[in-house]
């Protein structure tokens, strides 16, 4: 039998818990009907099992609560259980509200400007409406919201199917080949073996702050090293200045304009979408050359992009740290998330500082998983490889040091523009370029190696930019290339644009790796020839 009362009144309570439960967590759920928001997070069907779990989960807890308090005491803690549950759905209510606003202020202006105060607002009538439903014994406020999440009950499993039917994301995570016990066999250096090829990306890297006056900064120690064995390129563009143009564009080595439809990512051409996959990547080409080829990234669906071009595919989303934990910690970091819509005063204090965790612990995931995978490429199979690291050094949290070490002091910065914390993850950058360099060596393919390092766009916030003492487009980035065996430098100032680094690669795969010819053979595309350079010249 029931705590107290009959087994309707019983089932009544249940309902009325589990439906306020969902109406909380209502605009966390929706958010996954869009695609673009699954294919960020890298939805699977596990997270709608947790989330849909956690939200039964959540109700009852309620439920529980709401029993005690009934069987502790008299009419008068009943009466308060009966107006704690008109406030939680009051509460419920206001968070599809203020997640409603939100989306309409996104295309009508001024919205966004007064969605605070209404919200505000609407929270001191609900608890004035609950304090005067609590001081008039006759009101039926309570009985009125309890018919309500009766009327709703049949939304919750209706949208539960609905959320277990959405596609997902395919697997994101290839098993890593993993590190030998000892990696130090020297790879062969004949003309014919023309080692492995490594595509370093790294997001927000500027030029403009690793450079002064055509020189890298002293204080790069391993960025110079490398930079004295490497065409220097500085005149570098990227395919556009955010990270989703220009990976698409490097990765597949067009200026088409990016495009995506409900079904996936891809470029316009000719006025028709065209899916990336019908594209060839850089992948594809190295492939077709005998080379094994690896993938490592963030934040973007890589996946969906690359399809089955690559051997190894690595990719971690930025909103969801949590791949391969145990179904309860997933659970649980769903429903913290879904706090992120509640609209009452008490968690708009507390999540800030939720946030703050959950932000920092995600970019320290991120950048371990991946410190991890490059290192078991650089050091694992010996086999030739073809590999493309998106790296997310120097782009903000600034959370590092500048030996690339985490420190509690940088806890939450992830502010732009914030000067002092880029140049310490520049200087976290150099270090970890000087650990990737050195795990080469060490296995004896350096000096074999392509190495290549650029950046998806400059550092889009820098202050300089704003103000204007950095007139440069935002995607003048930094570009070096190692050839196999090179042994001097050489500066290139000719205008060159990634996306063109197909060229590059083409000519090491036919084994065409002389620092002069190569950099002979670079000349300027229609769309440079239209844009002339601010620099011009090759510096031989």
């Amino acid at each position: 039998m029931p705590l107290d009362g009959s087994w309707g009144s019983f089932f009544g309570r249940l309902v009325s818990a589990q439906v306020v439960s969902f109406l909380l967590f209502v605009p966390h759920m929706a958010k996954f009907t869009r695609f673009q928001t699954r294919n960020l997070f890298q939805w699977s069907r596990t997270d709608a099992v947790c989330l849909l779990v956690g939200v039964v989960l959540v109700g009852l807890c309620f439920m529980l609560a709401h029993q005690l308090i009934r069987v502790a005491g008299g009419p008068r803690l009943k009466h308060l259980s009966g107006h704690l549950f008109l406030l939680a759905f009051g509460a419920g209510v206001l968070a599809n509200a203020g997640a409603g606003l939100s989306r309409l202020g996104e295309s009508v202006d001024g919205v966004a400007a007064v969605s605070g105060v209404i919200l505000q607002t609407a929270w001191l009538l609900l608890v004035a409406w609950v304090a005067y439903s609590w001081g008039r014994p006759s009101s039926k406020s309570v009985l009125r919201a309890r018919q309500a999440c009766q009327v709703l009950c049949p939304v919750f499993p209706l949208a539960a199917l609905a959320l277990l039917s959405l596609p997902t994301y395919p697997p994101a995570v290839d098993p890593s080949p993993g590190v030998p016990a000892v990696a130090t066999t020297p790879a062969a250096s004949s003309a014919a073996d023309r080692g492995s090829i490594y595509v370093f990306v790294f997001d927000a890297w500027s030029y403009e702050r690793t450079f002064r006056e055509g020189h890298l900064r002293a204080e790069f120690i391993n960025l110079s090293e490398l930079a004295r064995k490497s065409l220097v390129f500085h005149d570098a563009h990227s395919p556009g200045p955010d990270t989703e143009r220009s990976m698409l564009g490097l990765l597949f080595s067009t200026d088409d304009p990016v495009s995506s439809d409900a079904h996936g990512f891809g470029f316009e051409k000719d006025g028709a979408f065209v899916s990336a996959q019908d594209y060839e990547s850089l992948f594809a080409l190295a492939s077709s050359a005998g080379l094994r080829t690896h993938f490592s990234g963030f934040f973007l669906p890589y996946r969906w992009w690359l399809g089955d071009q690559v051997n190894v595919l690595q990719t971690y989303p930025w909103h969801k740290y949590y791949l391969g934990a145990d179904v309860l910690t997933r659970t649980g970091l769903h429903l913290l998330k879904g706090t992120a819509y509640w609209t009452d005063p008490w968690t708009s204090f507390v999540r800030p500082r939720t946030d703050v965790l959950l932000s920092d612990t995600q970019a320290r995931w991120v950048h371990r998983n991946m410190k991890r995978d490059v290192l078991d490429v650089l050091a694992g199979p010996s086999e030739q490889t073809f590999a493309v690291f998106h790296y997310p050094l120097p782009h903000f949290p600034y959370l590092w040091n500048t030996d690339g070490s985490y420190d509690q002091r940088w806890a939450g910065s992830w502010e732009d523009p914030d000067v002092e914390g880029y140049e310490r993850n520049l200087a976290a950058l150099d270090a970890l370029i000087g650990t990737f360099m050195n795990t080469l060596k060490r296995t004896g393919r350096f000096e074999d190696a392509t190495i290549v390092l650029t950046s998806d766009h400059t550092w889009n916030n820098d202050p300089d930019r704003w103000n204007g003492r950095i007139d440069t487009p935002s995607t003048h980035v930094p570009l070096l290339v190692k050839l196999p065996r090179q042994q001097h430098t050489k500066d290139v100032t000719v205008r060159f644009q990634t996306h063109e680094l197909r060229r590059i690669v083409s000519d090491v795969l036919d084994g065409k790796i002389d620092p002069g010819q190569l950099v002979a053979r670079i000349q300027p595309t229609k769309a440079e020839i239209e844009t002339p350079s601010t620099l011009a010249g090759l510096v031989q």
